[in-house]
């Protein structure tokens, strides 16, 4: 398994052995992606890229590859950023420039072109949004990097286009919140860039408009963080836009609340946005 990075400031991405050395990647893949900002895998091993540019595909056997074409490209985004798919195998992209969260079904994604979205939502409430996650029932969340508001869309309200009051909306305590993670209690981890910290709500608190975090990290390589995932293991990693690093926080410290030690580091890496565990 491969630890896979989005370079925003070099419009690449890399690729790092899970569990081996970080000082440099094995696998560097040079795109005509602009500004990487998403990355997330199909069930068929194949790499999805959501940059400024739009979409792009890249087949299981292009990343060894140091220049591959994508396979698929679709375009007409105003800066795609986060990606998540539902159940039924569709993708859903925060369009950040447009202040949309749009759909796009499985047979759209077989071809490059630039498709009309399935379902658009708009909100006055959706700002900058720069994460998604769906939850065990169906139910999107949102981050917006432009107010720090976390919103929750239930799954009935995903069938169609239009601008659906929110069924939840509450701050992350600051601005920026950004890549959205839900660990396998159901608890929700949101970094919040601007405060340089992570926060973890619990499961049970979600359904309160008001919910406080549960474990608030805090630690010195914090530094704009923007992006994470949970590895197999259970540990968190996050990237730091501003001081260029990707840290570590083991399963143990996740329990913790304050100053916490990351156990790994990848050092220099250009602008790191997002993270993505595949072949």
């Amino acid at each position: 398994m491969m630890l896979w990075e989005a370079n925003v400031d070099y419009s690449t991405v890399v690729g790092y052995p899970l569990g081996g050395h970080y000082s440099r990647p094995s696998v560097t893949i040079s795109t005509d992606t602009v500004q990487p900002q998403g990355l997330l895998f199909d069930p068929a091993g194949d790499l999805w890229v959501a940059s400024f540019s739009g979409l792009a595909e890249f087949t299981r056997d292009q990343l060894t590859e140091p220049s591959p074409r994508p396979k698929v490209v679709i375009q007409g985004s105003n800066g795609f950023a986060s990606m998540a798919w539902d159940a039924s195998g569709n993708l859903w992209v925060d369009d950040s420039g447009a202040d949309t969260i749009d759909e796009y079904t499985k047979s759209q994604l077989s071809r490059s072109g630039t498709p009309t979205p399935k379902v658009s939502l708009s909100s006055s409430e959706l700002s900058n949004p720069f994460g998604l996650a769906f939850d065990r029932a169906g139910d999107l969340w949102i981050g917006n990097q432009g107010n720090g508001q976390v919103l929750e869309f239930t799954k009935s309200q995903l069938t169609k286009s239009g601008s659906p009051v929110p069924k939840l909306d509450f701050s992350d305590g600051g601005y920026a919140a950004e890549e959205l993670v839900f660990d396998p209690s159901g608890n929700l981890w949101v970094p919040t860039g601007y405060r340089n910290s992570i926060i973890e709500y619990k499961k049970s608190r979600l359904s309160n408009p008001l919910v406080s975090p549960a474990v608030t990290i805090t630690s010195v390589p914090l530094n704009g963080p923007c992006g994470e995932l949970l590895d197999p293991s259970g540990d968190l990693w996050v990237t730091n836009y501003y001081g260029e690093t990707v840290v570590e926080f083991s399963k143990t410290e996740l329990q913790k609340t304050g100053k916490l030690a990351p156990r790994q580091i990848i050092q220099d890496v250009g602008g790191p946005r997002a993270l993505a565990i595949g072949p």
